[in-house]
C-alpha cells in the first residue's frame, strides 16, 4: 500500500549525524530544500560522508559506504580515540503540491557498534532493517533498483558502458537502463513464460501432426466408411420393411384378438344364462326332492301295510290250499 498519494512525497528534511566516519561528535546538517540542495566544499571536507551516511540509514552494506565492516564506520581520530558507536538520524518530511506539511515528521536512525552489529529505529522505537525498508518502499523510495541514487564516479562509468552486455553476468547500458526503470524484474518471468510457451508450441506441433497423420487414415478409410454407410441404410430399409411386416401382421392379430373377445363376451352371456337355468333346476330339484320325501314319509308307511297285508293274503292262500286238499 502507498503512503503518499499522485501530489505528495517525502524529502530528507536534515539529518543528525554522530561519531559517523570522519563527523566527529553529533552534527545537525539541514534542513535541506524541498527541490534542490548541493553540498559543496573542499577535497576531504566529508561531502562524500553525507551521501554515505544517508546509505548508511537506507541499510546498504559497508562495501557499498566504501569500509570493509560496520566497525569502521566508526570516527575515530587522536581526539576521539575510542567511540564505541556511531548513529545517523534521517528525518523525512511530507511535501503536498510543493508544500511542506507541517503535521508530518518520519525519523529513521541506524546505530553501529564496534562489535559490527547495529540497531534500527522508527521514530525513536526500536525496529529492524525488513520494517524500515518495508516502509521506504511504502512511501516510493526505490530500494530495489536505487532510481533515486547515482553515486560519485556513476555518471563516466555509464558513459563508457558498450550498448549491451554480452553474457548473461554481462552489463551493458541496455542491462542499466532494465535496471533503472524496473523491467529487468520481469526478466527471469519473462524467461520462464518463454520456456513455457516453447513448451506449449512444441505440443501445439506435435499435436497438429498428430492432426495430419489422423486426417491421412480418415482419407484412406473414406470408401470403406462409404460402403459401410451404403450397407447400414440397406439395412435399415430392410428392418423398416420388416417392421412394416410386423405392424401388419400385430394388426391382424388384434383384429383378431377383437374377434375373440367379442366371442368371449357372447359365450359368456350364454354361459350366465345356463347358470342362470342350473341354478333355477337346482331348485327345482330341491323342491322336487322335498315333495319327494313327503311322500316317503306317507308312502313308508303304506308300502310296509301293503306288505303286510300280502304276507297275511299269502298265508291265507296257503291255508285255504291246504284245506282243499284235505277236503278232496
Amino acid at each position: 500500500m502507498e503512503l503518499v498519494e499522485n501530489n505528495e512525497r517525502i524529502i530528507i528534511y536534515d539529518l543528525e549525524i554522530e561519531n559517523f566516519k570522519s563527523y566527529a561528535g553529533k552534527r545537525r546538517l539541514g534542513p535541506f530544500h524541498k527541490s534542490f540542495t548541493s553540498v559543496v566544499g573542499a577535497n576531504g571536507s566529508g561531502k562524500s560522508n553525507v551521501i554515505d551516511s544517508i546509505l548508511f540509514v537506507f541499510g546498504y552494506r559497508s562495501s557499498r559506504i566504501r569500509s570493509k565492516k560496520l566497525s569502521l564506520l566508526i570516527h575515530n581520530s587522536e581526539k576521539y580515540p575510542n567511540v564505541q558507536k556511531c548513529s545517523v538520524l534521517v528525518e523525512f518530511r511530507k511535501v503536498i503540491d510543493d508544500v511542506i506539511d507541517p503535521d508530518f515528521k518520519l525519523t529513521i536512525s541506524r546505530v553501529a557498534y564496534k562489535d559490527s552489529s547495529n540497531d534500527y529505529y522508527l521514530n525513536g522505537a526500536k525496529s529492524s532493517f525488513k520494517e524500515v525498508t518495508q516502509l521506504l518502499r511504502n512511501f516510493g523510495v526505490d530500494l530495489d533498483y536505487n532510481r533515486f541514487l547515482i553515486l560519485q564516479g556513476e555518471v563516466e562509468q555509464i558513459s563508457q558502458m558498450k550498448p549491451k552486455g554480452t553474457s548473461e553476468n554481462d552489463e551493458g547500458l541496455l542491462e542499466f537502463l532494465e535496471d533503472i526503470i524496473g523491467s529487468m524484474k520481469y526478466k527471469k518471468p519473462i524467461e520462464d513464460l518463454t520456456k513455457v510457451v516453447d513448451g506449449y508450441l512444441e505440443q501445439m506441433v506435435e499435436k497438429i501432426n498428430r492432426v495430419k497423420v489422423v486426417e491421412k487414415e480418415k482419407d484412406s478409410l473414406e470408401p470403406s466408411k462409404n460402403e459401410a454407410v451404403k450397407y447400414i441404410n440397406h439395412e435399415n430399409k430392410l428392418n423398416y420393411l420388416h417392421f412394416l411386416d410386423y405392424m401388419i401382421k400385430l394388426k391382424e392379430l388384434e383384429q383378431q384378438d377383437s374377434e375373440t373377445i367379442a366371442i368371449q363376451q357372447q359365450l359368456k352371456g350364454e354361459k350366465q344364462i345356463l347358470e342362470t337355468k342350473i341354478d333355477e333346476i337346482e331348485i327345482q330339484k330341491e323342491e322336487k326332492h322335498s315333495e319327494l320325501n313327503e311322500v316317503q314319509k306317507i308312502s313308508n308307511p303304506l308300502i310296509k301295510s301293503i306288505e303286510a297285508h300280502k304276507k297275511v293274503v299269502l298265508n291265507l292262500e296257503r291255508s285255504f290250499l291246504k284245506a282243499k286238499q284235505v277236503c278232496f
